[in-house]
């Protein structure tokens, strides 16, 4: 298998100057601001059903269901984001309680498996991305992303990963370019690090958000 480059051809549309990492902070922005306040709306309108149910998959699917649908979502592109489950996480440990109230013993477990889920699920991703061409239902969902990614990367090179960490462009989908485009393993695995604070951060975010009071 020959190594491949990203290509900066622009003949399919877009962006001819590639993304601009203002409109990629922007757009992170944007969509950061309208999932958590989602979630605050859910937790207004709906926080007794969401918090049972919640309850019930997490009581179900353990640590264990959280690790896989994770590193499912950040290794193939599941139509589920690996946010859903921190979510779930949330809302089955809040029922009726102050922001200040989740264990360490709760919430110390739930990061780490969470984060590692993440970041295993893009290195699988960078592995595996060689042969995604060959496999129909996810060659598609690289054709979607493909002209994005490689803009990404023209503009950006190896940072590329640790952007797409932390923006809406979708991690799998840039690690599997990066797999691709045969980038340098060391450098894919300390960009996908970044994955972890994302991780932290977004838990956050979408607990404020949730918590019954602040």
């Amino acid at each position: 298998m020959t190594s491949a480059s990203p290509s900066t051809d622009n003949t399919s549309g877009g962006d001819p100057d590639g993304p601009s990492l203002n409109n990629l902070l922007r757009e992170t922005l944007i969509v950061t601001i309208v999932m958590v306040g989602g979630v605050m709306v859910a937790g207004y309108l709906f926080r007794e059903p969401l918090e049972q149910s919640a309850q019930w998959l997490i009581d179900t699917l353990g640590y264990a269901g959280l690790f896989t649908g994770i590193f499912v979502a950040d290794a193939f592109t599941v139509p589920i984001p690996p946010d859903t489950y921190l979510f779930l996480s949330i809302a089955s440990h809040t029922a009726g309680e102050s922001l200040t109230s989740l264990p360490l013993e709760t919430l110390v477990p739930t990061l780490v498996i969470c984060s590692a889920a993440s970041v295993l699920g893009g290195n699988v991703a960078y592995w595996i991305g060689p042969y995604i061409e060959k496999l129909p239902i996810l060659r598609d969902k690289l054709e979607d992303y493909r002209l994005q990614g490689e803009k990404l990367f023209g503009e950006w090179g190896t940072w590329a990963v640790a952007i797409a960490g932390v923006t809406p462009v979708p991690f799998s989908i840039v690690s599997w370019l990066a797999g691709i485009y045969r980038m340098k393993y060391s450098a894919y695995f300390v960009a996908s690090l970044v994955r972890i604070p994302r991780i932290v951060g977004y838990y956050a975010l979408y607990y404020i958000g949730w918590a019954p009071s602040l």
